[in-house]
């Protein structure tokens, strides 16, 4: 009998999901960016990863995309879908673990949600955190290929 592969917990910093948010177009783009890939693959497929995020998260998803001037019923439909398929996690505050402290957030909800990696393309604000394995920090493209291989990077 096949075992079943867990599937990958992600929390993904909002320009990557921003970027990739562009999925949620009418007519999507073609997949050429591995924002966009990752964030149709997880639409296409429930089963790609679990897209872990926290009220706060999600607020600030809300706002960035208000401030590029994202028409407002795309905005609800990519919350409204997020809240549906994605995994909300309730947070602690965990202290400082980003020098940008608005990336701490994303920091609390890996770790009260068990998440695999944290998806950024920002690394430099978002070192390891010391004494834990996870999360891993992990850029877009190296997300897309953590999916396309089904495995865990490091």
């Amino acid at each position: 009998m096949a075992r079943r592969r867990k599937r990958l917990r992600l929390v993904i910093d909002t320009m990557a999901a921003i970027r990739g948010a562009r999925a949620l177009r009418q007519k999507p783009p073609a997949p050429d960016t591995p924002e966009l890939i990752l964030i149709l693959s997880w639409i296409e497929d429930e089963r790609a990863f679990e897209w872990l995020f926290s009220e706060t998260i999600l607020e600030e998803y809300r706002e960035v995309l208000r401030r590029l001037k994202v028409p407002r019923n795309a905005v609800g439909r990519f919350i409204n879908l997020l809240r549906e398929a994605g995994v909300l996690v309730e947070v602690k505050d965990r202290g400082e673990y980003s020098p940008d402290p608005k990336d701490d957030p994303f920091y609390h909800c890996a770790i009260d949600g068990n998440a695999d990696y944290i998806v950024t393309d920002n690394a430099r604000d978002f070192p390891p955190v010391k004494v834990r394995k996870k999360p891993l920090i992990l850029s877009p493209p190296e997300a897309v290929r953590a999916l396309s291989l089904g495995i865990k990077l490091h």
